[in-house]
């Protein structure tokens, strides 16, 4: 991937700007800590956070009790200071059908349709994701269903396809199985559900579709027997992460960050990893044809200049799945692959490991399209 590095964030934060339980600042300190690159804060329906100075560069500042704050990068960067870049866009949330705007400074009214909301985030030049596709709530606990309904927008830049929140909250369904979920998150995470796969893989038959990984935390305390701080800043940001590729960060400036990341998004140059056991740093999948040029994730490109091999490489031994058309073509334990296509066909990568005997998911990669 010459020209390119990987960096590591979390899209999706609430912070006490609306519905969260933490401050920015103490998000950022411990996206730090969590050796975080990036993250994107969406708090509902309001770009507060921004209009009041926040976003771009920042690094550790002071402590806060047993919490780390952060403090915002001078005009002389020390390259051996650990560094976070701060996003902030927002969460427009209608009834149903939430919608992520990135890279905005206007936010349009939650009661227009979601075709309207959809149009003004183009409009503005935002990145909008439709964020919890199939989230269904959990009616035992209290939680509201907020999934996207109308199918038949257009004009939508991505799709959340692995929802941290929708992932956990399908795992409660008593007592019991909440405390299992309160105190071994990872445990119960059992990726993207089958139903967003399923349109996801019927999307990228028709055209490009990048997805990303959403976090959708908000560290909300529930109150049952005693009061539980439901999955806290320091675990979320330590589960579901997204990477990117984009050419290097460090020397641009806070706008030309932002758009470089939303950039990778949008052209899905990128992957989502659960990393709560297993760092996904280093995994890699790729396209090269006869004169080795390289196709990375989110490209599309023709089968007349095949044949076309593909590589996965994963940084540990692990089960590697390769998916074609929406159905696996491949299963390789080890921690590479490579696989010959000479025709057309829409490719993407899910890898797992093992914990304790049981299989865990550990990678989506985005797609490549060999398509004429």
């Amino acid at each position: 991937m010459k020209g390119y590095r990987e960096y590591v964030g979390v899209v999706h934060l609430h912070s006490t700007y609306s519905d969260g339980h933490w401050p920015v600042d103490r998000i950022l300190g411990e996206g730090l800590r969590a050796g975080l690159d990036f993250i994107f804060l969406t708090d509902h329906d309001t770009l507060e956070a921004r209009d009041e100075g926040w976003g771009g560069w920042y690094t550790p500042g002071a402590s806060d009790g047993p919490w780390l704050t952060a403090r915002p990068v001078g005009k002389k960067r020390s390259s051996a200071a650990p560094r976070i870049f701060l996003g902030v866009g927002t969460e427009i949330t209608p009834a149903q059908s939430h919608y992520l705007a990135l890279g905005v400074n206007r936010i349009p009214d939650p009661r227009l349709s979601s075709q309207e909301i959809i149009d003004f985030i183009r409009t503005e030049g935002g990145v909008g994701v439709i964020t919890h596709p199939d989230h269904r709530g959990n009616a035992r606990f209290g939680i509201g269903c907020y999934k996207w309904v109308d199918w038949s927008v257009s004009g939508y830049d991505l799709i959340d396809a692995w929802d941290l929140m929708t992932d956990w909250q399908d795992s409660l369904r008593g007592i019991v199985s909440a405390y299992v979920a309160y105190n071994w998150p990872a445990w119960v995470l059992r990726g993207p559900k089958q139903v967003t796969l399923d349109r996801w893989d019927r999307l990228l038959a028709e055209g490009p579709a990048p997805v990303i990984g959403c976090c959708d935390n908000h560290g909300r305390p529930y109150r049952l027997v005693r009061t539980y701080d439901i999955l806290p800043y320091p675990v979320a940001l330590r589960l579901l992460r997204l990477h990117l590729f984009s050419r290097p960060l460090e020397d641009l400036s806070a706008e030309e960050t932002e758009r470089e990341l939303l950039d990778s998004m949008r052209a899905g140059r990128g992957f989502i990893a659960q990393e709560f056991w297993w760092p996904a740093k280093g995994f890699r999948f790729y396209a090269e044809d006869s004169s080795v040029n390289e196709a990375l994730m989110g490209s599309t490109v023709s089968p007349g200049s095949g044949p076309w091999k593909l590589t996965v490489q994963i940084p540990e031994r692990g089960i590697i799945r390769l998916i074609k058309d929406g159905k696996p073509i491949a299963t390789k334990l080890g921690k590479s692959f490579v696989y010959q296509e000479t025709g057309e066909g829409v490719f993407r990568v899910e890898a797992y490991r093992r914990r304790k005997g049981f299989r865990k998911p550990w990678i989506i990669s985005n797609a490549i399209r060999i398509k004429y």
